[in-house]
């Protein structure tokens, strides 16, 4: 069906250092990890 699927879980891992929280609550990102899942979700879909 053309329907492209990413398993963002390795690639978000790859992309923060261990200190780094991108999360409000262990669910919702914060600002920045919206902006960050975002833009590699872009990459990695070749969005941009």
């Amino acid at each position: 069906m053309g329907v492209r699927y990413l398993d963002s879980n390795p690639v978000i891992a790859d992309a923060i250092g261990k200190d780094d929280w991108l999360f409000v609550d262990r669910i919702h990102f914060t600002d920045e990890g919206h902006d960050l899942v975002a833009g590699l979700l872009a990459r990695e879909l070749g969005l941009r």
